[in-house]
């Protein structure tokens, strides 16, 4: 099982690692956003694989995963197999990967 922790701000520069080659145009990766809105997202994070796996819950999108962070194109397979054997055992998982705009 993954080790999914609550979001915190001594995880900043963590995410400033792997964020700072990543080319992303929505404001929803930047981690100022995810720390602020962390409380009413249920935020939480887990490295997998190499990547950081950002989980949240709302009650009206139930609970979902973003784009991996930093995952290898060979890893992504093996990313998303272990994500989905996550969802499939909770059934408050709509969807695999979202943003708050769009759903996978």
């Amino acid at each position: 099982m993954l080790d999914f922790k609550p979001l915190e701000l001594k995880d900043r520069e963590l995410f400033c690692e792997y964020l700072k080659d990543y080319n992303f145009s929505t404001y929803e990766y930047s981690f100022l956003t995810l720390y602020i809105w962390r409380k009413m997202y249920n935020t939480e994070f887990a490295i997998v694989d190499d990547a950081i796996v950002i989980k949240k819950h709302t009650s009206t999108n139930g609970t979902y995963f973003m784009q991996p962070i930093g995952a290898h194109k060979t890893k992504i397979a093996g990313i998303t197999s272990k994500l989905n054997a996550i969802k499939k055992d909770n059934p408050d998982f709509k969807y695999l990967y979202a943003t708050s705009k769009q759903l996978f």
